[in-house]
């Protein structure tokens, strides 16, 4: 049985489409799955993920952010002061899904569900030996109970 790509990612949003980009800019065949629908909001964009961004060159073209604006944060008695940039959120995520296209991922407009070898998306199979579930706090997996921001590295430990 053949395979349709060599990966699938589910989810358009800033870790779907910058793994998709990534893959297909590596050579894979990659199918982005995203429902293509988002809601204007805005965001803060930290000015190290700015930074990552702008250098591989993932902002070019992209002129919905601004910044860094200054802030002040307060956590559990600790204050401090930094800087974000603010984004709309939906343009990004449509900018950084072109760029997987253009990189050479194929979009696919729909809303999947992984299984073992693949994922089924509105009554067909979608074939390949590797998906990523990039869905965030909207994958069925996370029930609707996930928090609303997860820091992955403080989750597992890990410096970034």
């Amino acid at each position: 049985m053949g395979t349709d790509a060599d990966l699938i990612v589910l989810g358009g949003g800033p870790a779907g489409a910058v793994s998709a980009w990534l893959a297909a800019r590596d050579g894979l065949r990659v199918l982005l799955v995203d429902p293509g629908r988002g809601r204007p909001r805005l965001e803060g964009l930290s000015p190290r993920l700015h930074r990552w961004l702008a250098g591989q060159g993932l902002l070019d073209g992209f002129d919905a952010i601004t910044g860094p604006l200054r802030r002040q944060v307060d956590w559990a008695g600790i204050s401090e002061s930094n800087a974000e940039h603010v984004v709309e959120r939906a343009a990004l995520d449509a900018h950084l899904r072109r760029c997987a296209e253009t990189a050479g991922a194929r979009l696919v407009i729909g809303s999947g569900r992984p299984e073992p070898g693949g994922v089924w998306l509105g009554g067909a199979r979608l074939r390949a030996p590797m998906v990523i579930d990039a869905r965030g706090r909207r994958s069925p997996a996370a029930g609707g109970k996930a928090p609303a921001t997860l820091a992955l590295a403080g989750r597992v430990g890990a410096a970034l």
